[in-house]
């Protein structure tokens, strides 16, 4: 397995955002999901996730009310950070050395899901990563 920070000097933090709609371009997806990626205190440690307590707000910027559609947004979340981790991996890119934070949520009233915020996440993490030097 190559590993990424071999290549690679710190890289600080990125942030990146990703979006799910059902319509491309859509102004008002069903999710975004902002992620922070960064170096871990210890270079050689195993990626790692943490979502501890992200904001969680609507459309309007207001705070998200439903408590627990927001559990299943924010594991949905994790679930995509890791599916795009694994992809990378499974190029045999290794990303030890590297935290994911999820930073912000931005769901629809009607429309979000835990499948929507996977996908936003999974889009999210994979910019990050992309922008890697």
């Amino acid at each position: 397995m190559v590993e990424l920070k071999a290549h690679r000097t710190k890289i600080g933090a990125i942030r990146c955002s990703g979006r799910a709609s059902d319509v491309t371009g859509s102004p008002t997806p069903f999710a975004i999901v902002s992620v922070e990626l960064s170096d871990a205190k210890d270079p050689s440690a195993p990626f790692e996730v943490a979502y501890d307590d992200p904001e969680c707000v609507n459309q309007s910027g207001e705070k998200y009310l439903d408590v627990e559609a927001e559990k299943y947004f924010i594991a949905g979340a994790a679930r995509g950070i890791k599916d795009a981790v694994g992809h990378y991996e499974s190029l045999g890119v290794g990303l030890n050395g590297l935290t994911a934070r999820i930073v912000r949520l931005v769901a629809h009233e009607v429309d979000s899901s835990e499948r929507a915020f996977w996908l936003a996440a999974k889009n999210a993490m994979a910019a990050c990563l992309v922008n890697i030097k």
